[in-house]
């Protein structure tokens, strides 16, 4: 399917699951996550998501995959502060938030991780996160940049290796910017969607994620139809 089509068709709701994140069953470890904690026993990502040192906006230390992925269903974008201006999509996860109501924090976690964290340290996200009321369960991430690279590369990577760095130039500068990644770390499930979506239409692959219980939105939109 071409880009156009495929962003035309998550416009309009359809949920299309894309490729799963290669090497998820059975991987080498990125060679690129050089500052790593340790691999954690077991998950089914422990072989390759890097096990890196984040922070917060609050100012607390976790350990990525260990902390953060394993085991969770999980939003996650790549963000900084300046690039805000030029390509304005925090809103839509606040968008997002608000469909989650309670469910975040709890059954599902957002994490906004920057690509600029000589810039936006700690203190500057948390404002950041202030501007859209972010509630407990999204954090805004940062890291030294060897950590947030490991990061990106294996999250925004396509399905024979390359990174969309070296994909075509109507990508821009990195795709990772443009895509928000849905996945259920636990059934190794993971789908993309543009970022400049519709919170309704990001909240749809929450459907395919294996939630123990489907999100209130989707029983009221049942019952208002």
């Amino acid at each position: 399917m071409k880009r156009r089509e495929l962003i035309s068709t998550m416009a309009k709701g359809t949920a299309l699951m894309l490729p799963a994140l290669p090497l998820l069953t059975g991987g080498r470890e990125s060679k690129q996550a050089t500052a790593t904690c340790g691999t954690p026993p077991g998950g089914r990502g422990a072989h390759y998501f890097p096990n890196v040192s984040v922070i917060n906006h609050e100012g607390e230390r976790a350990v990525f995959y260990r902390d953060l992925i394993k085991d969770k269903v999980v939003v996650i974008n790549f963000m900084s502060i300046a690039f805000h201006e030029q390509y304005p999509i925090t809103q839509n996860l606040a968008g997002l938030q608000q469909i989650l109501g309670g469910r975040l924090g709890k059954d599902v976690f957002m994490y906004s991780i920057t690509f600029d964290p000589v810039n936006d340290t700690p203190g500057k996200l948390k404002a950041f996160a202030a501007r859209f009321d972010a509630n407990p369960g999204w954090s805004f991430l940062t890291g030294s940049p060897a950590e947030v690279k490991a990061i990106q590369d294996r999250f925004f990577t396509t399905i024979d290796g390359r990174t969309h760095h070296g994909a075509p130039a109507r990508c821009g500068a990195d795709c990772a910017r443009g895509i928000v990644r849905i996945g259920n770390e636990t059934l190794g499930r993971w789908a993309a969607v543009p970022s400049r979506s519709r919170p309704e239409v990001m909240a749809h692959y929450f459907q395919f994620m294996g939630l123990a219980k489907p999100l209130d939105y989707f029983a009221d939109m049942k019952h208002r139809s």
